[in-house]
């Protein structure tokens, strides 16, 4: 499978997400993981704060090509 097929999906933005940016993958990043809190991801369906999610981004210094609130 080419490389440009392959979605990396996460919920660890140090880990997981680090992990598939250093091998130049798109990421899935679930922020209702680890990140719940910081991200205040919440709803039906829960979706993350935009607001609190750009603010948790720039805090790792790291970004996600796509995020959901929940892998279902």
């Amino acid at each position: 499978i080419p490389d440009d097929r392959i979605l990396c999906i996460g919920d660890g933005i140090k880990t997981d997400i680090l992990g598939a940016i250093g091998e130049d993958m798109d990421t899935l990043f679930i922020s209702g993981g680890l990140a719940l809190t910081e991200t205040k991801t919440a709803g039906t369906p829960p979706q993350p704060d935009e607001t609190a999610l750009k603010a948790y981004f720039k805090t790792k210094m790291l970004e996600a090509t796509y995020t959901i609130g929940e892998l279902r």
